[in-house]
């Protein structure tokens, strides 16, 4: 039951995204644990708490019109799934993995079933890159390709690690499909962190099962061997493939692509340095500029200020801090090593490039139960109270 929740919640089916939240919390509570309530003793939960707290009412005080949903989306949810992904979490990794792998399918479902719909349309001669969405009203492209990031960053996991094979055909079904969705709706994010999450876990994947310098060496040669075979398909132009991706709407944007577009001449560092500039005299936000940064960061600190900014940085390094004592004490297991690794990292390139908490509040709400159940309940405290047998004693 779970499950289905943990999905419909996901999938934000038709836009009730909140409701199922609240259903996963009432199950939970009262049917799954019969008002017994975890203790969640880490700093990580506090932190987490206070940026919320602070980004709520610092947009309050700067006048911004929040809608209900989305007001539950931005402040209420990610402190919601910490709190579900820790419970999940407190079932061990498995089972926790599991949970993952559900909002995976969740999310690329609701994106793949937008790129079909959307498939004869051409986003290039829409303002914004536009798709419609299935649920209801348009959707950028920027945001759509955030469905496919939990698919597109466990692809070497897919391909390596899984060992139910319904899963593993599933699974890098659901990679490539998200690449192609990128290429149709002219978008490059999404196809750099696929790539690079992929070869840092071919890295990983190799120094873990031999030494640090062989695993580097192989990673290297195998690395170069795969980069040669791609530089091979397109010069002999396997399939028809030059022609297919120049007619493609991401190559026909960079056919006509200009220098500003570049990633390293991209427009958003120039916004998100402007940003940063104004900050000091605007130290609680509502900084008057046009633009987003497209970095979670830094347009918190645009619409509300230093605090939350500190805070959610914060929030996000002790997350990094945690993953790394975690999977140290789990002496480095492979599996968990790739599979925990792929999500996080994938995430925190997300979050460098994209206006996630302003366009898409889920992605950083399955963060949230990423860290509060992958990587937080295996070491957490175990020890349960039920609020009628000591209701002072509850605590997070």
């Amino acid at each position: 039951m779970i499950r289905v929740l943990l999905f419909l919640l996901t999938n934000n089916f038709f836009t009730y995204a909140n409701y199922f939240a609240i259903f996963i919390l009432l199950y939970d509570t009262l049917v799954k644990r019969r008002l017994v309530i975890p203790k969640i003793r880490n700093i990580t939960f506090f932190c987490l708490v206070i940026a919320s707290l602070s980004f709520m009412l610092l947009s309050e005080y700067n006048g911004y019109e929040i809608s209900t949903s989305s007001f539950a989306l931005k402040f209420v949810l990610p402190i919601c799934m910490f709190y579900i992904g820790y419970t999940r979490g407190l079932n061990g990794f498995n089972s926790w993995k599991m949970d993952v792998i559900v909002i995976m399918f969740a999310t690329f479902t609701h994106g793949f079933l937008n790129v079909v719909t959307n498939r004869n349309t051409n986003v290039l001669l829409i303002e914004g890159r536009q798709y419609q969405d299935i649920y209801g009203g348009a959707i950028s492209a920027t945001l759509q390709n955030l469905m496919f990031v939990l698919s597109s960053a466990l692809l070497f996991y897919f391909l390596i690690y899984e060992k139910n094979l319904k899963f593993k055909i599933l699974g890098i079904f659901a990679a490539l499909a998200g690449a192609y969705g990128s290429i149709a709706n002219a978008s490059r994010t999404l196809l750099y962190v696929i790539a690079l999450v992929f070869f840092m876990c071919l890295f990983l994947h190799l120094i873990l099962k031999y030494s640090t310098f062989e695993g580097i060496v192989r990673g290297v040669t195998v690395a170069c061997g795969m980069i040669i075979v791609v530089l091979f398909i397109m010069w002999i132009d396997l399939f028809g493939i030059q022609e297919w991706f120049a007619q493609s709407a991401l190559g026909q944007r960079e056919a006509t692509a200009v220098a500003s577009s570049s990633v390293s001449q991209n427009l958003r560092w120039g916004y998100a340095s402007d940003i940063l500039k104004l900050l000091p005299s605007y130290p609680l936000g509502n900084i008057p500029y046009a633009h987003y940064a497209h970095n979670l960061w830094v347009d918190i600190a645009k619409e509300t200020g230093i605090i939350p900014f500190i805070l959610y940085i914060l929030f996000c390094v002790i997350s990094a801090v945690t993953v790394i004592t975690y999977l140290k004490r789990s002496n480095f297991d492979r599996e968990k090593v790739i599979f925990v690794s792929s999500i996080f990292v994938a995430s925190i390139l997300v979050f460098f490039t994209e206006p996630v908490m302003e366009g898409s509040p889920m992605t950083f709400g399955i963060f949230c139960f990423v860290v509060g159940g992958g990587i937080l309940s295996f070491k957490a405290n175990r020890n349960i109270i039920s609020i009628f047998q000591n209701p002072q004693q509850i605590s997070v």
